[in-house]
């Protein structure tokens, strides 16, 4: 593809489809009519979700690309290979990597590419909707994160530049944190980033309680790329039970419940740098303490996976969290 070809449009939005949600479909749909309307930018959906090709997908509509894919037997995340597919198709100066329960109106879209740094990458704020319990502790975990990182979170949005496509291709396929494999990929070549914490998209997770702790499960195990978050949420169940065998119940319940008021603390201060603006309720902070415990859980039999057989996502047995 020619440089020309590949800057022809302002933005291009990528969304990797793995599986298909009556609601996904119809948002999608509806965006691709939506983007028909525009002049400079295009959406290209990749879908590797088993059966037939999608029959509301499968429209003839400007700027507007569906492509379904088999991966057959190879063991590699296939939401990397579809945002790979769709890399090479693509013709915008700005790069939207977009998951598809993710909902941003056009304007965010522009000023997303507005923001974008030359031969950079950018990720926007995300506002969890629609409110929930299980909604929220992924709210809290957007704040949590982002004052414990400063990566910031990697949640349903990253944008690049279309001058990063080359050096993006060459990231490995076969890592579960695949928007983290693509930033450090980029971030050893050079690639400047930026987190736009003004601008929040709004994503509308789709799934079952079940689907819920599975995921769950999955994040833990992706902690696994950052060795010391890692290790201190690993360390917290042994403390606790040395605790609680040399000084006894009542002095473990007051470390838990420290525990508990540092990551509402810790959540709060993201609240006040991140999420106030966007309106996000102070209410969802009460919600840190479920994200230590079930991380605190999770982590031991995501590091025995680690360094045995791996972990079954998106069409792969993989090892490596990111």
């Amino acid at each position: 593809m020619s440089s020309s070809e590949s800057s022809s449009l302002a933005i291009t939005i990528i969304v990797p489809l793995c599986s298909r949600e009556q609601q996904t479909l119809l948002h999608l749909s509806n965006m691709g009519a939506e983007i028909a309307r525009t002049e400079d930018i295009e959406l290209i959906i990749v879908d590797n979700s088993p059966g037939e090709r999608a029959a509301c997908l499968s429209v003839d509509l400007k700027n507007y690309t569906y492509v379904h894919c088999s991966w057959g037997t190879l063991n590699a995340n296939r939401k990397t290979l579809n945002v790979l597919t769709g890399l090479d198709r693509a013709r915008g100066r700005a790069i939207i990597l977009m998951d598809d329960d993710t909902r941003p109106t056009v304007d965010q879209l522009r000023d997303i590419a507005a923001q974008l740094p030359l031969g950079g990458m950018l990720r926007p704020m995300v506002k969890v909707l629609p409110r929930s319990i299980i909604n929220d502790i992924d709210q809290v975990a957007v704040l949590l994160v982002n004052v414990l990182s400063k990566d910031r979170q990697f949640w349903a949005m990253m944008a690049i530049s279309s001058l990063c496509i080359a050096v993006a291709k060459s990231m490995p396929v076969d890592t579960i944190f695949d928007e983290l494999t693509m930033h450090r990929t980029l971030v050893k070549s050079g690639a400047t980033w930026v987190y736009a914490s003004g601008v929040a998209v709004i994503s509308t997770p789709q799934r079952s309680l079940p689907k819920f702790f599975e995921q769950r499960f999955r994040y833990t195990y992706e902690n696994l790329a950052y060795p010391i978050r890692s290790v201190t949420l690993a360390a917290i169940m042994p403390i606790l039970l040395l605790i609680a065998e040399t000084a006894g119940a009542l002095s473990t319940i007051v470390i838990v419940f420290l525990i508990g008021c540092a990551s509402v603390v810790a959540a709060g201060l993201g609240w006040a740098e991140f999420g106030r603006r966007h309106s996000i309720p102070f209410v969802v902070c009460f919600g840190a303490p479920i994200w230590v415990l079930y991380n605190a859980t999770f982590i031991w039999p995501a590091i025995v996976l680690r360094f045995t057989v791996g972990l079954q996502f998106a069409g792969g047995q993989l090892k490596r969290p990111g």
